[in-house]
């Protein structure tokens, strides 16, 4: 099954879409590090009840991912960019966790 994670630039906003389920979920730090997960497991994943649409009605598809794969960036920079934004530096967790 795959996923779908778009930002909308206008909104600063991301979602995790998942046509197969027909739901989106707005991405917050849990969302993303289940997106991220070694096994996301996405046909247990629930949201907002959607009609299928293309992904870019969400926005920017900035990545993709089959819960049986590794994560499609489509767009590097602007996933580093969400990545920081959700998650924080890796540099910060390392010093708060020490």
């Amino acid at each position: 099954m795959i996923a779908y994670f778009v930002h909308h630039q206008r909104k600063n906003a991301d979602t995790v879409y998942l046509p197969e389920r027909g739901c989106f979920m707005a991405v917050d730090k849990a969302v993303m590090e289940r997106f991220i997960a070694v096994k996301p497991d996405f046909a247990n994943w629930t949201g907002q009840a959607c009609a299928v649409v293309e992904p870019k009605e969400f926005g920017t598809v900035v990545a993709t991912r089959d819960d049986r794969e590794d994560v499609c960036i489509v767009h590097q920079d602007l996933w580093r960019e969400r990545m920081l934004a959700h998650l924080g530096s890796p540099m910060d967790r390392s010093t708060s966790e020490t």
